[in-house]
């Protein structure tokens, strides 16, 4: 049966009305894009690890806009060897109970308050009100203090964070490990070389918001949260907070004096952010804006 020019018209209005449905339910309300499922992969010895499989990935300031640095290579993309990497940042209770067994052990001192390694390192400044954790001298042991058992570790250095690493036989993870946890492979925004770009935000490209990152306070107000709080926020490959709460060292040095650290804080604005952002501070420094996670090889 041959249309009409009028049926040929309704029928071309009901295609076009059809793909803009299709087009508009892939958005979110926000603008935002809406995202694709993506199957989260635990490690099997130990389910708050997560696995970041090995492949090519997308760095810096790609596209032009994201971040805040360019590969040393001049290239756009690099290589990632596999790894596990925690979902949660490492938390008072578990840096406490770290201590107790390093003081055991005799691999650790204390000085001023504060606890040294034996090469006297600063690893973390337990003599700050701003450390959420106490060392009780009657009972030769270190606490969390009450509220804060579940809240990220901070005030410790750059090599306190690698000490507790070391000693469960974890490391730091490179930047560029981190980055590829927090921002993973996803070509939904574009790709180059053929890899996706990734997320400009662990979440995909939403702009933050309180309920996806903790950010955005001034100096003396926030604090960090839960480090299983805003699970809205979770990375492409699991792993939550790792934009906002606290800043998280890494294994990469910039010259000799400087370490990288990831992912903005509770202090931080929404720009700072972005996956793709570094920043560097002097290894022994202590702050309660940052803390650290581990990875481990398969």
């Amino acid at each position: 049966m041959s249309l009409t020019p009028f049926t040929r018209l309704i029928a071309l209005i009901f295609c076009l009305a059809g793909m803009a449905l299709a087009f508009w339910s892939c958005q979110k309300d926000d603008g935002a894009t809406a995202l694709p499922s993506h199957t989260i992969i635990a490690n099997p010895l130990d389910s708050t690890m997560v696995l970041v499989p090995a492949g090519f990935a997308v760095f810096g300031n790609v596209p032009t806009g994201w971040g805040n640095y360019t590969l040393s290579s001049g290239e756009d993309t690099a290589w990632v060897d596999s790894f596990y990497i925690d979902r949660y940042e490492v938390t008072n209770q578990e840096y406490a109970v770290y201590l107790d067994s390093a003081l055991a052990l005799g691999l650790i001192n204390l000085s001023s308050g504060n606890v040294f390694d034996a090469q006297n390192h600063l690893l973390i400044k337990t003599s700050s009100s701003e450390c959420r954790i106490a060392y009780i001298e009657s009972q030769t042991t270190f606490i969390p203090k009450i509220g804060y058992e579940q809240t990220p570790a901070v005030m410790v250095s750059w090599w306190g964070a690698g000490a507790f690493a070391a000693f469960y036989g974890q490391r730091l993870p490179t930047e560029l490990e981190w980055e590829k946890a927090a921002r993973g492979v996803s070509n939904l925004l574009g790709s180059v070389d053929g890899v996706g770009f990734g997320y400009i935000y662990p979440w995909g490209d939403q702009n933050p918001t309180p309920e996806l990152a903790n950010f955005g306070h001034s100096p003396g107000m926030g604090a960090p949260q839960l480090v299983t709080a805003l699970s809205q926020g979770t990375s492409w490959y699991g792993a939550l907070n790792m934009a906002g709460n606290v800043m998280e060292w890494t294994a990469t040095s910039i010259g000799s004096n400087y370490r990288v650290l990831r992912g903005g804080s509770y202090l931080s604005s929404a720009a700072d952010l972005r996956t793709p952002m570094r920043f560097f501070y002097d290894p022994v420094a202590t702050f309660d804006s940052y803390g650290f996670r581990c990875v481990s090889d398969p």
